[in-house]
């Protein structure tokens, strides 16, 4: 599905909020909506403000954004979206360096409670399967660099994070709705498992989580 914002038209997508689990939030309603512009479209109506109306349309149903029209979606078995960009390192990180490896994508916050009890997990996997067939690399999308990198520091992440203010089509180039997002790319570059929310909320303790279990799979192969 495709999520729009009206205000007297197609507006910007929805920013990015902190997610708790796979997609849910309020319970949509279907409704005929005309625009002044005389458009008509049926939509279910997400949200509603004195200044806008939030609405998801199925994603069949949009012929072209900005006027380009949208990609494939992003569902296991499809190629992952190639991207180039540099982390707060410095160091240039791309799709393609990790050919015959294991990718896992993560775009997450510093500030969103749910990325941050999802890192340990993080930490976990990149301290047992770096250089082992694992490469992970993290999108922040925290808009100060600053604050970023004393929490980086603070909590000792030496997996490699990206800012999203210096790669900022990389969060709509992969389409999350929010963060965590996760993206397991296969040895091939194909989608082998998406999590739009946390992945740890609702595991029991000492239960691998589906991540955990689909990178096992994916490790072993």
């Amino acid at each position: 599905m495709s999520r729009a914002r009206l205000n007297t038209g197609w507006g910007s997508m929805i920013a990015a909020v902190c997610l708790v689990g796979v997609a849910g939030g309020r319970q949509a309603s279907a409704e005929r909506i005309t625009l002044t512009d005389g458009t008509e479209l049926s939509a279910d109506v997400l949200d509603r403000s004195p200044e806008s109306l939030i609405v998801q349309v199925p994603r069949t149903a949009v012929a072209t954004v900005d006027g380009q029209p949208l990609p494939p979606p992003l569902v296991e078995g499809v190629l992952a979206p190639a991207f180039r960009a540099t982390d707060l390192a410095g160091v240039a990180r791309a799709l393609e360096d990790g050919k015959g490896q294991v990718t896992l994508l993560q775009f997450w916050a510093s500030w969103c409670p749910y990325c941050r009890k999802d890192l340990s997990l993080m930490k976990q996997l990149f301290t047992q399967h770096d250089g082992k067939g694992l490469r992970i690399v993290t999108v922040s999308i925290d808009e100060d660099v600053a604050k970023l990198k004393e929490f980086v520091s603070r909590e000792s992440v030496l997996f490699p994070v990206i800012s999203a203010t210096d790669a900022s089509g990389l969060p709509a180039l992969y389409e999350t709705r929010g963060v965590p997002a996760y993206f397991l790319i296969d040895r091939q570059g194909r989608l082998a498992g998406v999590w739009q929310g946390s992945v740890t909320q609702g595991t029991e303790p000492g239960k691998a989580t589906e991540l955990e279990q689909r990178l096992a799979k994916l490790l072993n192969s």
